[in-house]
């Protein structure tokens, strides 16, 4: 009976059976998550690090700038020319109201007219009915003309609507140069210190000597873009400015510019360590009046100069805004090949 007894007291109730299966399972899943987290620690912290090592630090994202503006956008004088089978009348008009002359100017301007003096019966010296009836058809003749002239000067502008709102080509030419091309950031700043930005021939003095330039310094270039639109003057001056605007923004700050005349320089952060992956982004902003051909692309160092020589050949008469914005302005500055291409995604590889 003894033995009979104990032998239930030994078997393990159902309640700790479940506990124990239970506590099994928790103690699996976790070992198998442990394991999982080794495999992928590694690997994960190495993205990391990568990723870490890619964005840009304090000093480098504080890109210095410099820019050289200017703009004369305004509306040329409307012109007496006519195109073939149109005509235009001009007339100025002289009226005498007295003269003891029987000779009067016509208000056509070809010559005049004779009027015969009639003396009345009351003394004097009268115009008549035949004078009155000149006078009459002289200021009717002026009116006629009058309005002529004015309609002509209507049809005028509507065909040629062009005079008063003329076509004007907005170009942009960016380079991409090497570092070691550090004479383009001093000329240009050179440039900016004593540039006159206050008159068209200022203007095209800077878009010949930048356009130059970058000539001569073609076999430092190692990517290029060029865009060109012709619209009209009212629109061409906001895409002009919204073009250099745009510039602007990629800057962390104008540490040397000259705009209208107004130079203003300021003490540039300090960047970060100098590299041999440098690059110097100059960007070549003008308005032109005119249709002005431009490169669509830029594939090469003989199409680069091709689009600078088309810009530098803009007159003084034809100039309406120019931007040069160049990064970075500061020789502590650095711009990295990854920065330049994401600020400048359009530039192709030469």
């Amino acid at each position: 009976l003894g033995a009979a007894a104990a032998a239930p007291a030994s078997s393990p109730s159902p309640v700790a059976s479940l506990r124990t299966a239970v506590s099994a399972a928790v103690a699996a899943l976790f070992a198998r998550a442990f394991a999982a987290v080794r495999k992928v620690t590694l690997p994960a912290l190495l993205a990391l690090a990568v990723v870490l090592t890619m964005l840009p630090s304090a000093a480098e994202a504080a890109k210095s700038g410099g820019r050289v503006g200017g703009s004369s956008f305004s509306r040329p004088a409307q012109t007496q020319s006519v195109s073939p089978g149109m005509t235009t009348t001009s007339s100025s008009t002289t009226i005498i109201v007295a003269s003891p002359s029987p000779w009067y100017a016509s208000p056509f301007g070809f010559g005049g007219y004779y009027v015969a003096p009639i003396i009345t019966p009351f003394g004097g010296i009268g115009f008549g009915a035949i004078g009155a009836f000149i006078l009459f058809a002289a200021f009717a003749g002026f009116l006629i003309a009058s309005m002529a002239s004015s309609r002509g000067n209507d049809v005028y502008e509507e065909e040629l609507g062009y005079v008063e709102n003329p076509p004007v080509s907005v170009m942009t030419v960016k380079v991409g140069l090497l570092a070691s091309a550090r004479h383009v950031q001093r000329d240009l700043a050179e440039m900016a210190r004593g540039a006159n930005m206050a008159d068209e021939r200022g203007l095209q003095r800077v878009v010949q000597e930048v356009a130059l330039g970058l000539m001569r310094s073609a076999e430092y270039a190692t990517h290029a873009s060029a865009t060109s639109s012709v619209l009209p003057l009212d629109q061409a001056e906001r895409a002009f400015e919204g073009a250099a605007m745009g510039e602007r923004m990629k800057l962390g700050s104008e540490t040397l510019s000259n705009v209208d005349g107004r130079v203003v320089e300021v003490a540039a952060k300090e960047g970060a360590i100098p590299s041999v992956n440098e690059y110097i982004v100059v960007s070549l902003i003008v308005a032109a009046a005119g249709e002005i051909e431009m490169p669509k692309t830029i594939s090469s160092e003989e199409g680069l100069r091709q689009a600078l020589r088309a810009i530098a050949s803009v007159g003084s008469e034809d100039v309406q805004g120019v931007e040069v914005i160049w990064a970075p302005q500061s020789f502590d500055d650095t711009l990295t090949e990854r920065q330049m291409l994401t600020d400048h995604p359009e530039m192709m590889k030469l």
